[in-house]
């Protein structure tokens, strides 16, 4: 008799937690957590409907279980 095999997909989904805008450095920061229980990808960034291709991911810091 065959078996039967069940995967579990993980979902994709990022939360903004807060934006803040450094005017002495004329930067945006975005502050945001995975709660999908899949890994996120980031590909663009876009404000007001315009393409950010040269962001920099400054930090990452994973997030404790509860």
């Amino acid at each position: 008799m065959g078996t039967l095999t069940v995967g579990f997909m993980g979902t994709e989904q990022l939360k903004i937690i807060d934006v803040t805008y450094n005017r002495n450095e004329n930067k945006v920061i975005i502050e945001v957590t995975n709660t999908g229980s899949g890994l996120v990808t980031i590909t663009d960034i876009r404000i007001d409907g315009i393409s950010y291709k040269n962001y920099n991911v400054t930090s990452v810091t994973p997030s404790a279980s509860i």
